[in-house]
């Protein structure tokens, strides 16, 4: 039976983020307590390799930087880690990578000690370099699918010679992941551009052939005899494909499965081959033998069994123990299944967002995309020579397997950093339900150089710097080369003013990383299927053009500002662009306080991302206010929250089921509004203009 989600909420109530040698506090509440040994690696982890002597690899896919770590087993208890890094995108100092490796994408595959396959993503180029100095010893182009001509079958160990030209596409491809058959010298590389499999020769780093694919490829795995691959691929098609590679220069599809949902990561063991698919928390069991579905592993929590949220990703098996382990994203755990019951039997602790697993001798190895968290962002990054400086880690968990006596212990602690364990004490009341809540999402900035010139709020004092308030009633417009500076310049009066007479967060984050936005259609969606009425406009402009037209307005809106890079070369400074959404909000709040329905509104104000901008907490920290007569004036709040805690308030004040794990035990936000016995404050708001010298040509 699933429990009233006001029982579950994130455990760091109201600490800021925070990392130290036995966990981290992340933002929006969850905490991390991985077990085993945490090694930093590069930012976005996204992919892992183990060589046969246990020498391990990440694929380090940004942002800030690119490149590969390189972790050498313990040596009386002292790891070697170093790292690989790829030429710093738009960078003209001096480094010490090749000046034509600019990027690194998700694959990764071991040839020996030595030798080390990378994809090099975007560039559609595969590298083989010397894991110790990174020096290059062979390179891979992708060709482009309307050129490239296949290998004779008779040339496989003879001389090349051009064949039969094999379309597929066009554009430039895109090198992912990537599966190594060393007893035959073939490397097979995934180009998620033009859906297709490369097939390559190792010896020379010829290419034999290409195999089209009906939609975009995510994860590859070679059967235990090396004679077929099967390959996931995304939507439309949402299927398994099986590769016959008996004759490699000719491979052939056979005849594929259709998963559920988008299948991601697969694996192969034990004549079984094991597909995640994330959005429905399901491991999809095929045999090897007759290619056809044998079982399903559904992953739960207990008590939230209704929700999804879990995301298996990559795995890997235990032959000693008969584990199949997989890494669950959205839990920061590594799942263990039992392999001859395909019971969950327990959960491993990991870092943040972990996205691969593997094992050597007894070690196990877990990729984790986003590590233990990036701290503040005091300055602009300055590049040194060789070592780029970087915000943003990813991290590797490894320990030995431990018994199954401690698994126990180590799920509760996956449960109680999540917020999966109920809470005995009362939630705080919701005020009496409006009939309409509004959602303005916006390009962010972090929340010092916005707020950083707010101290106190009553006599609670903000987490705030006022040095790095740029963006503040006081702010700066910095001229780039021959421009002008503007000083004392306000920049945000309306969100000032909302957040006077309303209520903000000095402790609120996106987890999204620049310049990804967070994910309102699934809200909407999720609204629509509960009956709820809802209306979405991509500006300011569209939404009060239409406002008089629809009274009474749906019990949800979103409206979602235009981003900085939408307005190119409308805004002589930075800070035009800031100036720009704020004077829209305050239009849009003034419109909305001016009319029938704004008794029964609650406006919320997310920022989408925090653009990578300087804050003494946390680099992911930025906007949250909330304003209508029953949200509390005038009050700070400091509860650790992201944005489902924003969708979970959402739900719980149009009184709709959450949607999904994240928002179900998410931090609550109703200490933001009124208690339901209390006056409500109908008072209404008026756009307050910004400082005219920002919209003027300098």
């Amino acid at each position: 039976m699933v429990i009233a989600a006001a029982e579950f909420h994130a455990p760091a109530g109201e600490s800021y983020p925070s990392s130290g040698g036995s966990g981290a506090t992340l933002p929006g509440g969850r905490t991390l307590r991985p077990w085993g040994k945490q090694l930093e690696t590069g930012p976005g982890t996204a992919a892992l390799a183990l060589s046969p002597k246990g020498l391990a690899a990440t694929a380090d896919t940004g942002p800030e930087r690119f490149g590969v770590t390189v972790l050498e087993p313990p040596a009386k208890g002292v790891w070697r880690v170093h790292h690989l890094w790829a030429r710093t995108p738009n960078s003209s100092v001096p480094e010490k990578a090749e000046p034509a490796w600019k990027s690194v994408g998700a694959g990764l595959a071991f040839e020996s000690e030595h030798l080390l396959w990378v994809s090099e993503g975007a560039s559609g180029r595969i590298r083989l370099i010397d894991p110790q100095s990174g020096d290059r010893r062979k390179l891979v182009q992708l060709p482009s699918p309307a050129t490239f001509t296949s290998q004779r079958a008779d040339d496989f160990t003879g001389p090349r010679a051009p064949g039969q030209k094999t379309p597929v596409g066009s554009g430039p491809g895109n090198s992912g992941a990537l599966a190594l058959d060393p007893a035959r010298h073939l490397l097979y590389a995934l180009d998620t551009a033009n859906p297709r499999l490369v097939v390559i020769d190792t010896r020379t780093a010829r290419i034999f052939n290409t195999l089209a694919l009906d939609s975009a490829p995510a994860a590859i795995a070679l059967g235990e005899d090396s004679q077929t691959a099967w390959i996931t691929c995304a939507a439309p098609s949402d299927a398994i494909i099986p590769i016959d590679l008996r004759d490699p220069v000719h491979p052939v599809v056979l005849v594929a499965q259709h998963a559920d949902s988008q299948p991601g990561g697969i694996f192969a063991a034990n004549g079984q081959i094991f597909v995640a698919e994330p959005k429905i928390d399901e491991i999809l069991v095929i045999s090897a033998v007759t290619r056809a579905i044998s079982a399903r592993i559904p992953l739960r929590i207990p008590r939230l069994d209704g929700f999804r949220g879990i995301a298996p990703a990559g795995m890997a098996f235990d032959p000693l123990t008969k584990w199949l382990l997989v890494a669950e994203t959205g839990i920061n755990a590594v799942g263990v299944i039992d392999f001859p019951t395909f019971n969950v039997i327990g959960h491993i602790p990991a870092g943040w967002m972990p996205v691969s697993v593997a094992l050597a001798g007894g070690r196990v190895f877990i990729a984790n995309h986003r590590g233990h968290g990036s701290g503040p962002n005091l300055r602009v990054p300055l590049l040194e020579f060789g070592e780029p400086p970087s915000v943003h880690h990813g991290s590797v968990t490894s320990f030995i397997m431990p018994p199954a006596s401690e698994l126990a212990a180590l799920t509760a602690t996956v449960l109680a950093s999540n917020g999966f364990t109920p809470d005995a004490l009362p939630a705080p009341p919701m005020p009496a339900a409006p009939q309409h809540v509004v959602l303005i999402t916006t390009e962010g900035r972090s929340f010092d150089e916005v707020f950083g010139d707010v101290i106190s709020v009553g006599k609670t004092p903000v987490a705030s710097a006022n040095p790095l308030s740029r963006f503040g009633l006081h702010g700066i417009a910095a001229g780039a080369s021959g421009q002008f500076s503007l000083h004392d310049a306000r920049v945000t009066p309306n969100l000032h003013g909302i957040a006077q007479n309303g209520a903000f967060s000095d402790n609120y984050y996106s987890e999204a990383e620049p310049p990804a936005t967070e994910d309102v259609p699934s809200l909407l969606a999720h609204l629509v299927s509960h009956g709820m009425t809802v209306g979405r406009f991509d500006s300011a402009e569209r939404f009060l053009d239409s406002f008089t037209g629809f009274l009474p307005i749906p019990a949800f809106i979103a409206i979602d500002l235009p981003r900085p890079t939408a307005l190119s070369g409308r805004f002589p400074w930075e800070a035009s662009f800031v100036a720009d959404a704020d004077l829209n909000i305050g239009r849009i709040l003034e419109a909305l306080s001016h009319s029938p329905s704004w008794n029964d509104t609650v406006v919320f104000i997310a920022a989408s991302s925090a653009s990578a901008s300087l804050d003494h907490i946390d680099s992911h920290r930025t906007l949250l206010l909330a304003a209508g007569p029953s949200v509390r004036r005038t009050h700070l709040s400091q509860t650790n929250a992201s944005f489902p805690s924003v969708v979970r308030a959402v739900l719980e004040l149009l009184h709709v089921p959450p949607m999904g794990l994240r928002d179900a035990t998410a931090t609550s936000l109703r200490e933001m509004f009124l208690d339901p016995a209390a006056r409500r404050n109908p008072a209404t708001f008026t756009a307050i203009d910004p400082d005219p010298r920002l919209f003027s040509a300098p």
